[in-house]
């Protein structure tokens, strides 16, 4: 009797134990199910961008001098073409002065040159005549005597001397002439080297005025542009710098937002893309929005806030409407950049996807029970990804593919 009791609870068991692992078999799994709708996808990235003003000048000078009147202050607004500084320029006019003698002498002694050679030149002028004089006299003589000896009324040696005396007056003519054309071209030619010397001496005198008159010029420091001073580096009394400017001047109400963006999203940007920018206020976020004005052709290298080295390429933002907007330079700005926007696509978190067969696979739900069906991803934002093949808009899909007792087949239920 107590063994048939044991074989009849051992029975029961078993059968309990059996019927406990087909429910368990059959038993849905419960999982998080997410209803695939398509929607837009927008792809963007933050930077932090400074507001600068459009038009902004240093004003630097050539000059290592005193400042002998300052006419501006720090945040002063002043018009174009307004003195703003002068410099002790006593040392320059003085050194004009003296040039200035240094060249009226040397004009002058060109010209006492010039007038000497011309004297010259007139009285070569009138030997040549003289001596083309004696020669038509000489030729006539000569003429006569000829005339004489085929009469029998001359010697030879009558005619040999006349003749030489014609010859030796031409020949003296020659060298005359060609002596005057020398004169003359010293005279007419600025190169030559009498007029020369001393056209050179005089154009070098008057290239140092000119060069002192220009610094004279630079003495007095006019603004190049209507705006405020900011960045005063100097007082009056202190000596400037060529290497550190006097100031700084810009135009307020015109202002851009320079943004230094990483070279990976750069290349994705174009000139003429619109941006979102925001201002964060005490009283609330301000938001309007800006057009890619210019990207720098070359990135530059500088450490990010935990010290690694980046390249970023340096962009300036032209402000299309303000909202509201309080800019001033320096000021912060947040810029985002939407790279990608499009509608009507479906897209699934990316914890959601998973490798099968080295293929991107998703769990689908189909009449109650998990499948997995292979799919074709697109692009992916931080958190989902695009899917172009494979999947409907309307179908259930499981969002954790690493729940425990998941398989081909396996009934599911949602979590409620």
């Amino acid at each position: 009797m107590k063994k048939a009791v044991k074989w009849t609870i051992g029975v029961i068991i078993i059968i309990m134990i059996g019927a406990y692992v087909v429910y368990e078999m059959i038993k849905p799994v419960e999982v998080e199910l997410l209803n695939v709708q398509s929607g837009e996808v927008v792809l963007s990235f933050k930077e932090e961008g400074k507001v600068e003003p459009v038009l902004k000048r240093d004003i630097y000078t050539i000059l290592t001098q005193k400042i002998v009147e300052l006419n501006i202050e720090e945040g002063q607004f002043v018009e174009e073409g307004s003195i703003i500084a002068c410099l002790d320029n006593e040392a320059i006019e003085k050194q004009i002065n003296i040039l200035e003698v240094q060249r009226d002498n040397m004009i002058q002694l060109k010209n006492m040159t010039l007038k000497e050679l011309k004297n010259q030149i007139e009285q070569q002028q009138l030997m040549v005549q003289e001596t083309a004089r004696q020669i038509d006299t000489s030729k006539k003589e000569l003429e006569r005597i000829k005339s004489l000896f085929e009469n029998n009324s001359a010697s030879s040696v009558e005619v040999e001397t006349v003749e030489n005396q014609v010859n030796l007056l031409e020949g003296t003519l020659e060298k005359q002439n060609l002596a005057l054309l020398q004169m003359q071209t010293q005279y007419n030619n600025p190169k030559s080297e009498t007029v020369g010397y001393h056209s050179s001496n005089v154009d070098t005198v008057a290239s140092q005025i000119r060069q002192l008159e220009s610094q004279l010029k630079d003495s007095i420091i006019k603004a190049p542009i209507s705006g405020i001073i900011v960045d005063l580096n100097y007082r009056k009394g202190g000596i400037i710098s060529p290497q550190l400017p006097l100031c700084t001047l810009y135009q307020p109400d015109d202002y851009r937002i320079e943004v230094m963006v990483l070279s990976e999203d750069a290349v994705n940007l174009k000139k003429g893309m619109i941006v979102d920018l925001t201002q964060k206020l005490s009283g609330g976020d301000i938001q309007f929005t800006g057009e890619i004005g210019y990207i720098a052709p070359a990135a530059t290298e500088s450490l990010s806030s935990l010290g690694l080295k980046e390249q970023r390429v340096k962009m300036h933002i032209k402000l299309v409407e303000q909202k509201g907007a309080v800019l001033s330079p320096g000021f912060s700005v947040d810029v985002e950049f939407t790279t990608f926007r499009e509608d009507n696509l479906i897209t699934v978190p990316k914890t959601s996807l998973f490798k099968s067969d080295g293929k991107d696979t998703l769990w689908i739900v189909e009449d109650g029970k998990a499948v997995m069906r292979y799919v074709e991803k697109g692009i992916s934002t931080d958190v989902d990804t695009v899917i172009t093949e494979g999947i409907v808009e309307g179908e259930y899909i499981i969002k954790n593919p690493n729940i425990d007792g998941l398989s081909v087949g396996k009934s599911v239920v949602e979590i409620k």
